[in-house]
């Protein structure tokens, strides 16, 4: 007997109560799996922006509705989403006062990822420095090294 004959036979030796029970718990198992609730990002398109005329390799950034998330000392850090709606980050290093050229980086995360842990990302090198976009209620630790800026943001400079 196939095990869906088997299903089928207990099932219908079930109380009515016992059956709406069974149905009830699968319903609810079944919903929780379908709401994954997609992470919120307050400040994004409060007030869509433009990246700096100067940054580099600007062409190749994320920058559907592109919202500046806030800035600390020569980083400036901006949020958007790529053409697969994924959320991304995108960092700005400006020249160093030293004279070395100023930077920029992106990273993109699917909404899971997002909601669980933001989406980071890293210069290295003479001037370098990171930034980690937080989706709305992070309540998670901070890495070592890194400085929460606002609500939605931390750097490591």
């Amino acid at each position: 007997m196939a095990l869906v004959d088997v299903f089928i036979c207990h099932y219908s030796a079930m109380s009515i109560t016992k059956r709406a029970a069974l149905m009830t718990i699968t319903a609810l198992a079944l919903s929780a799996c379908a709401n994954t609730a997609e992470p919120e990002l307050a400040i994004m398109g409060a007030t869509p922006t433009a990246l700096p005329t100067w940054t580099v390799g600007a062409d190749s950034l994320p920058d559907n509705n592109l919202t500046h998330v806030g800035t600390k000392e020569r980083l400036d850090v901006f949020a958007s989403r790529n053409d697969d709606d994924q959320w991304c980050v995108v960092l700005i290093i400006a020249a160093s006062p030293e004279g070395e050229d100023g930077s920029s980086a992106s990273a993109c995360k699917g909404s899971a990822d997002f909601a669980e842990g933001g989406a980071a990302t890293s210069v290295a090198g003479a001037n370098p420095g990171g930034a980690w976009l937080l989706p709305d209620g992070f309540s998670g630790e901070l890495l070592e090294g890194w400085e929460r800026v606002n609500d939605n943001l931390a750097v490591q400079i």
